[in-house]
């Protein structure tokens, strides 16, 4: 048996569970967000307006990460401490 942090043990046998990668893509959410999000923000540059920075922040940071452009949890964690 193989000792674990919490004090269990688990079998040789066991396997580590597989990991298996989410699909924001098929959410609701980032349906939305991907369709209206860029109209949002034009709309409101032409009225001379904005989001507000942390906003704007976390969306395209949403944005970003869903479509693999390289944004990690670390970046984002690192960006909320310096905000």
């Amino acid at each position: 048996m193989l000792p674990l942090p919490a004090g269990r043990e688990a079998s040789e046998s066991v396997a580590a569970p597989r990991y298996e990668r989410h699909h924001p893509e098929r959410t609701l959410l980032y349906q939305l967000v991907e369709e209206h999000y860029p109209v949002l923000k034009a709309h409101l540059a032409a009225q001379g307006s904005t989001l507000p920075g942390y906003v704007e922040r976390e969306l395209d940071r949403a944005m970003s990460m869903w479509k693999g452009n390289g944004v990690n949890s670390s970046d984002a964690r690192n960006d909320r401490s310096s905000s």
